[in-house]
């Protein structure tokens, strides 16, 4: 996959997973939490060893690497 001009490694699995506020998603050593959901943003928490980096997606935007757009699941 390309994102600004870098090339990612394609996932070889695909996870679509439902969370209510306040329940969390354990991914390898990290654990994400659904924090809390208004209209079509979502706030999760993100904890993870203090030596994993995590991006926002400003961040991401800054270093000229796009998240995916993906569209809204119906």
């Amino acid at each position: 996959m390309h994102y600004g001009g870098n090339t990612l490694a394609m996932a070889k699995r695909k996870h679509c997973i439902n969370l209510k506020a306040g329940e969390a998603l354990e991914v390898g050593a990290a654990l994400v939490l659904l924090e809390k959901k208004s209209g079509s943003v979502a706030r999760l928490v993100v904890i993870v060893d203090e030596s994993v980096q995590v991006r926002n997606p400003e961040q991401l935007r800054s270093s000229h690497l796009s998240p995916p757009q993906v569209k809204p699941h119906e």
